[in-house]
């Protein structure tokens, strides 16, 4: 005040108002300052300002509205991380079925693979099989097929060469067995034929030479019997091991000769 006092003496009466402004404005400026500082709790005590504690610090004031509207916020924020939570579960339990049915498709891949490798070695091997029969009934007749519409099929194409070999053998076989079955009873009069084209066939290969036995005479049992028949005949009776008695009839001087009996 003395200050002002003495500044008021020698100033000019404008000077003077001024200065009166800037003072009033000065320490307007310092109450509301300090009313500030009260509101926050801060006491000014000889000099030293004192800071309130973390209690004392004032909070701010929120709307009935505004808080509700922030309560129903935090709840839908809530409930929408839960759904974010269980939709990360299911995904994560999706992404490890995933990874499991593609774990066992490639196990079936390799599965498959390796079934269709055997099933080509099998093939392969039936094919070759059925090759070498075919080469070898060509061996033994001395006659080759040629298929007229091959299937472009390695193991159908020797299958169907194998068809027509065994046809062509089957039917070779019964020829033979028809031919064997007329010969039997002139070569085996006293055995009876056999029901098996195999055992047919073996009695007719026989370790000795069964046509030269067939045509040598071995003895001739008991004495000639000459039988006067017709003028210019005779008859006599001969028997032979392997043969009924036969009845031989001899003609004049010709010397014709024809057996006469059973196996002729």
């Amino acid at each position: 005040m003395a200050l002002w006092t003495k500044l008021t003496k020698h100033t000019s009466p404008m000077a003077t108002e001024g200065l009166q402004s800037s003072e009033w404005e000065r320490s307007r400026i310092s109450n509301q300052d300090v009313n500030l500082l009260k509101k926050l709790g801060f006491m000014k005590k000889e000099n030293t300002l004192i800071f309130p504690g973390e209690e004392s610090y004032p909070t701010p004031r929120i709307g009935y509205r505004a808080l509700a509207k922030a309560n129903k916020r935090a709840d839908d924020l809530a409930l929408e991380l839960a759904k974010s939570e269980k939709a990360r579960e299911k995904a994560e339990l999706e992404s490890a079925s995933v990874e499991s049915l593609r774990k066992r498709l490639h196990d079936a891949e390799n599965a498959l693979s390796e079934c269709i490798y055997q099933q080509i070695a099998r093939e392969a091997g039936i094919a070759a099989r059925l090759e070498l029969q075919n080469h070898r009934f060509v061996r033994k007749t001395s006659q080759e097929y040629q298929l007229e519409k091959p299937e472009d099929d390695r193991l159908l194409d020797a299958l169907s060469l194998l068809l027509i070999y065994g046809d062509e053998a089957r039917q070779r076989i019964s020829d033979a067995k028809a031919g064997f079955s007329r010969l039997f009873p002139y070569f085996f009069p006293k055995t009876e034929e056999p029901n098996t084209f195999a055992a047919l066939a073996k009695r007719f290969i026989p370790k000795e030479d069964l046509g030269l036995a067939l045509r040598q005479v071995i003895r001739v049992d008991a004495h000639v019997r000459w039988e006067p028949q017709v003028e210019g005949m005779m008859r006599i009776e001969a028997s032979f091991p392997q043969y009924e008695t036969k009845v031989i009839e001899s003609v004049g001087a010709k010397k014709h000769v024809k057996v006469v009996g059973e196996g002729v």
